[in-house]
């Protein structure tokens, strides 16, 4: 099948491109176990054109690929960010690709039922379903896990590039001049053109298997473009006539995984019942959006679905929903208790209310802007069921939403503290706003506590709770009380 792959034999010495391991670790064994399965199936009589185990396996292998070569994850970057929008299409890429590459190996296992007019036994059948396996998921795909390395690296370089290209608008073709570059990779070093250059979508490296070339950004504006009749030599293989930058493409459409119709396909297959590849890359589609998004679903306030870029002028803009789903979610398997973590985030003018749900806690915020433009976030409740208490899951939430918070710009965040929260948010050092604000005292040791400190300071000084949750009685006053609490940040 693929003749590209060709040209990675590792003796031609040129699969030694940026930081890329040849025995790539991150290859996942679990996929000879499920090929080993899927071998018993077929044989059995199944007729199996899509199999979500190993496309979700071959997909996290180039996913991992992605984050050492971009140096960074998902659930690394601002939501919507230059570096997510770079990422998202990576990871959206490979999904596909792996969906093709998916349908192509079940398609091919298939056929080894028999051998020339009859049928194999069993044991010549996964003997043979052995060899394809270490072609399909060793051999090529650790040419194809390289080449992700390869190719995010590329990308993390365009997109940082893009944001300095209004002071350095130049970028040069380095090829790595050596007995191993290829002619049509040497012809292209040294040439000169500007980011915003049509030349770089279709010269952009990689530009092939392996492909050791890079392009750098050169300081100021001084230089001269490279003119068309100095590269008149210059050729790149059709599957890589592609900016990954700007497209995302680690894998190309011209990759023999896929069909003449991927070529033709806006991204939403039409007729999927014609071939079952088609019907293979919607589910991918749909495996792939729920691991971006995380579990989330966006709606207006009447309950109609909306696209994720409202957010983008939204008062929650740059705040990652996912990342914040990952971490209860890691905290829930760090503790083996509840289900994935549920979000759902409507969005009304000048607010964004957040909901996050699973089986053991709720939580819920609302991120407001002002009259002044200043952005404020409310957090209203937060509820973990009395068997899972005290081990942490509020406290993440709450870390999360303040880093995040402070990195995008919040100017203020606002909570109302009460019953189980009051004690929490009181052991983790967060003071009542003023002494108006502290609420319902019952205890005659509270009172005399908030007498003393307002003695000797104004009434509008904020008073530190976590006095109360420290004393041997605290936790049970703390949790008939109400307080309200606000933070600034400073920039």
């Amino acid at each position: 099948m693929p003749e590209l792959y060709r040209l990675t034999d590792t003796a031609d010495g040129r699969d030694v491109a940026r930081n890329v391991s040849t025995l790539a670790a991150d290859i996942s064994p679990e996929i000879d176990k499920i090929i080993a399965d899927l071998a018993q199936r077929i044989f059995s009589g199944e007729k199996i054109t899509f199999d979500p185990d190993l496309l979700r396996e071959t997909a996290q292998t180039y996913i991992k690929a992605i984050k050492k070569g971009y140096g960074k994850g998902l659930a690394d970057v601002e939501w919507n960010s230059p570096d997510f929008k770079t990422l998202e299409k990576l990871v959206e890429n490979v999904f596909k690709f792996s969906a093709s590459k998916n349908y192509n190996t079940l398609r091919d296992m298939s056929l080894l039922l028999k051998d020339g007019d009859g049928v194999r036994s069993f044991d010549d059948f996964r003997k043979e379903v052995d060899k394809l396996n270490i072609k399909y998921n060793h051999n090529w795909l650790r040419t194809e896990y390289n080449q992700a390395v390869s190719s995010s690296q590329c990308a993390a370089r365009w997109t940082e590039y893009g944001k300095r290209a209004e002071k350095n608008p130049f970028l040069q073709y380095h090829a790595v001049m050596d007995a191993n570059t290829r002619a049509e990779h040497a012809a292209l070093n040294g040439v000169i053109k500007r980011y915003d250059d049509d030349f770089w979508d279709e010269y952009y490296p990689p530009n092939g298997w392996g492909c050791r070339c890079e392009v750098i950004q050169l300081p100021g504006k001084n230089y001269k473009e490279t003119p068309k009749e100095d590269m008149k030599f210059c050729k790149v293989d059709e599957a890589f006539k592609v900016n990954v930058g700007k497209t995302g493409k680690i894998f190309s459409e011209e990759h023999p995984y896929f069909m003449q119709r991927c070529r033709e396909c806006n991204g939403t297959p039409q007729n999927l019942a014609v071939h079952p590849q088609c019907a293979a890359c919607v589910k991918a589609t749909k495996m792939c959006k729920e691991l971006i998004e995380g579990n989330l679903e966006i709606v207006d306030k009447d309950g109609k679905p909306l696209d994720k870029k409202v957010l983008d002028t939204s008062p929650a803009k740059g705040f990652n929903f996912k990342q914040l789903g990952d971490v209860v979610n890691n905290k829930m398997k760090e503790l083996k208790c509840g289900t994935e973590v549920s979000q759902k985030v409507v969005v009304r003018k000048n607010n964004v209310r957040l909901f996050l749900e699973n089986g053991v806690m709720t939580f819920a915020a609302h991120f407001n802007k002002k009259k002044d433009n200043s952005l404020v976030v409310e957090l209203f409740s937060i509820r973990v069921d009395e068997q899972w208490q005290k081990k942490g899951i509020a406290k993440s939430i709450i870390a999360n939403m303040f880093e995040q918070s402070k990195n995008i710009g919040i100017n203020k965040i606002k909570f109302t503290a009460k019953k189980d929260g009051s004690y929490t948010w009181a052991k983790m050092g967060f003071k009542a706003k003023n002494r108006k604000s502290i609420q319902g005292i019952k205890d005659e040791r509270v009172t005399k506590m908030v007498k003393d400190y307002y003695s000797k300071h104004d009434e509008n000084t904020p008073f530190p709770m976590q006095d109360i949750a420290e004393q041997e009685w605290g936790e049970k006053v703390l949790k008939e009380m109400l307080w309200l609490s606000e933070v600034e940040f400073v920039y």
